[in-house]
């Protein structure tokens, strides 16, 4: 459960959340919403069994606690034996402008992923100035930073073999927005 949440400073509150489920006996995950009254049970669809062994995201809007000092509250039901691998992480609670990849004007591929550490960015429609491209670790350390500029299309290489099998993340930011992207190196 979290501590108080003041949605009052936010216009468009979205939750973000990563989560892993993995194994053959896999339970449920819910979250729940207290709003200083009452419990709001099920505030997205329960996520059941086995979503297979990769981190997924959960963007939630909160428009109807919009205003309200808030607590969330993450349950996870495992399943009856030791296959029942349930974890969540990198819980967020921003505007959804600053959470939204559609904000980003253009096509952007990062592929394969996962990865033994060498991925493809591919970028088409756009427009023309420079991006920032940085990659992080789970811890939120800035592993590495470049400035692009691009016309229309760019095609590079990102080569992360120097670093160790795990979770990474993307961030790629223009003028018109951000695109996030987790990377796996496996």
């Amino acid at each position: 459960t979290s501590p108080c949440i003041d949605l009052s400073l936010l216009s468009t509150p979205v939750l973000s959340f990563w989560y892993h489920m993995f194994g053959t006996n896999m339970g449920s995950l819910y979250v729940d919403i207290y709003d200083g009254e009452s419990w709001t049970m099920d505030v997205i669809t329960p996520i059941s069994g086995n979503q297979g062994n990769n981190w997924l995201q959960m963007l939630m809007p909160l428009n109807n606690f919009l205003g309200d000092i808030v607590n969330i509250r993450f349950r996870g039901i495992t399943g009856t034996d030791f296959s029942s691998d349930l974890a969540i992480d990198d819980i967020n609670i921003d505007n959804a402008l600053g959470l939204s990849d559609q904000q980003f004007k253009g096509n952007i591929l990062v592929y394969p992923n996962p990865s033994n550490g060498i991925f493809n960015i591919v970028m088409n429609d756009i427009k023309t100035e420079t991006l920032s491209i940085q990659l992080y670790n789970m811890d939120g350390r800035l592993l590495l930073q470049n400035n692009v500029a691009v016309a229309n299309s760019y095609k590079s290489t990102l080569d992360m073999r120097e670093y160790s099998k795990g979770i990474y993340f993307l961030e790629i930011k223009s003028n018109s927005g951000v695109k996030r992207f987790k990377l796996t190196v496996i």
